[in-house]
């Protein structure tokens, strides 16, 4: 019988690890969910997390049908670790979220580097959990710390930036390809993704008669096309070396299935395959590859060689005209081993321990900044400094005005640093009003005038303003009186003071001609001239006006 709550906690914690078990093992994975997921380093060591040499505490091996190779390590205690050794300057951590998944710490190096929830919509497998980058490569320990309780976290695998030497070296190289084939797609019965060759997975050998097996997880080349040459290999990024190809064919059939001759292979170098010359027999026997039994394993050693692509090339076997493979490992090294010779996913990763070979450039000192000599490694990019040298001091050059100055703002002038793009500023003092006179206007009987004012000649600006003078009006005096005459009235004219252009006619006076005598009829005697009363009149007033 279950004791206390620890035993009804721990009935807990199992009965809830089984359901999260079965349901991943249910749950299909979204397209494009694979262990190599995107925006990886070119180079990637994959690390299962069941690996030879990991250290544990609270963590289980589970089953998990949708885990990278089937299991994960779980847990849903809270203070559960595990810890690994790997070599490289990154790792990325992937696993399972759920609804009910739980937390945890990541350190690296006993520093703290990241916290991750592992909580979901819904069940996922193999999906990234974290990633941390930047390390200098070289060895180091992760160590992953549970900080939930009662949820579940699991731990699928690890993928380690590493190095190119590494890669090259001791990895399946088939990981950082991609698949190049004459028959891109197949119509048959066999998987339609080029990268089950990739897979790793090694197949019980010796099966009889294709349709006995599991044809529908490896790829076949049939199409129909009858082709007389069938070739499926790897292209990379950049020229690796190559000295030993494993190769797991797929079913045989009745029709197809296997090369009808001795299979070669080949790399491509410059743009040109050219077939490698073979160390040992790989004992592929065309003639006897129609007798019905697949999934036989067959190994290519061979010298050496650099290229950027490399290919198992040959005849198809058959009426049908196909080659059906299982699976395409490429190595560096003929001894490393590979996993159709027996090769674990769980075995320890081997590493080359990275040598730094420095670049290396003086960089000169400047006028703020030492110099020095910068060493970088090509391979790595690790960088280091020496030979440090003083700075130069800022040496700057002729004064020019960047801002003008006006009448009332400052200006500025600046000159550059011959050495670097340092500046120095200084002030240019304002101009000051530049003051014209504005003339003052003098006013008139009828216009108004205006007093002096200043305005400065440069900006514009009214300094002092120019004030209205009010017009003057007429003072006019008497100046005379013009007499009447046969041709023009008579008139007393007034002349204003103060602009004697300006005049007025008064007391206007029409001309009277005066009459004169007929003379006498009698006597003949000649007429006076008379003299009107008017006239006589107006001069008394003139003179008595004077």
């Amino acid at each position: 019988m279950l004791k206390g709550g620890e035993d009804m906690k721990k009935l807990f914690r199992l009965v809830l690890a089984l359901i999260v078990a079965v349901t991943l093992t249910l749950t299909v994975l979204p397209a494009g969910i694979t262990a190599s997921a995107g925006n990886l380093p070119e180079y990637v060591v994959t690390i299962e997390s069941d690996v030879d040499g990991h250290v544990s505490e609270g963590f289980e091996i589970m089953s998990e049908e949708n885990a990278s190779k089937n299991c994960v390590l779980g847990s849903m205690s809270k203070g559960s670790s595990y810890t690994m050794r790997f070599y490289g300057s990154g790792i990325a951590v992937y696993g399972d979220r759920l609804p009910e998944g739980g937390s945890f710490d990541v350190y690296i190096d006993n520093e703290k580097k990241a916290s991750v929830d592992a909580a979901g919509n819904s069940f996922l497998a193999r999906q990234l959990l974290c990633r941390i980058n930047g390390l200098e490569i070289d060895y180091h320990d992760i160590k992953i710390v549970v900080s939930s309780e009662d949820k579940w976290v699991a731990i699928d695998y690890f993928e380690v930036e590493t190095s190119k030497q590494t890669f090259n070296k001791y990895c399946n190289l088939a990981k950082a390809g991609s698949v190049i084939t004459s028959v891109p797609y197949p119509t048959g019965g066999g998987a339609k993704d080029l990268d089950a060759i990739k897979s790793e997975v090694v197949y019980k050998g010796g099966i009889i008669g294709g349709y006995n097996s599991n044809t529908a997880a490896v790829y076949d080349s049939y199409s129909g096309a009858l082709s007389n040459e069938f070739y499926i290999g790897y292209a990379f990024k950049e020229e690796l070396y190559f000295s030993k190809v494993a190769f797991q064919e797929g079913g045989v059939f009745n029709n197809g299935g296997w090369f009808c001759e001795n299979p070669k292979i080949q790399v491509r170098k410059n743009g040109v395959w050219k077939d490698v010359v073979m160390t040992g027999d790989p004992g592929y026997n065309a003639s006897a590859e129609g007798d019905g039994v697949g999934f036989d394993i067959f190994i290519f050693k061979f010298e050496k060689v650099d290229g950027d692509a490399i290919r198992i090339i040959g005849n198809p076997g058959g009426t049908a005209k196909f080659v059906s493979v299982a699976g395409l490992e490429v190595y560096g090294e003929a001894d490393t081993l590979s996993y159709c010779e027996g090769a674990k996913y769980t075995d320890a990763p081997r590493y080359v321990e990275h040598v730094h070979e420095y670049d290396s450039s003086v960089i000169q000192p400047t006028c703020s900044e030492k110099g020095y000599t910068l060493h970088t490694c090509k391979t790595c990019g690790k960088t280091f400094k020496d030979n440090y040298t003083d700075v130069v001091g800022h040496s700057f050059g002729d004064f020019t005005v960047t801002l003008e100055p006006t009448c009332t703002a400052d200006g500025t002038e600046t000159a550059k640093c011959k050495w670097c793009d340092q500046t120095e500023s200084r002030t240019v003092k304002a101009l000051g009003h530049d003051e014209h006179v504005l003339d003052a206007v003098q006013p008139t009987c009828t216009e108004s005038g205006l007093t002096q004012g200043l305005k400065c000649a440069r900006c514009g600006i009214i300094i002092t303003e120019q004030k209205i003078i009010p017009a003057k009006g007429h003072d006019f005096e008497f100046k005379e009186t013009v007499a009447p005459s046969p041709d023009a009235d008579g008139y007393d004219l007034y002349v204003c003071k103060n602009d004697s252009t300006h005049v007025e006619k008064r007391n206007i006076t029409e001309y009277v001609a005066p009459e004169q005598s007929k003379g006498c009829e009698s006597c003949g005697a000649e007429a006076l001239l008379l003299i009107p009363f008017a006239f006589v009149a107006l001069m008394i007033k003139k003179f008595a006006a004077a």
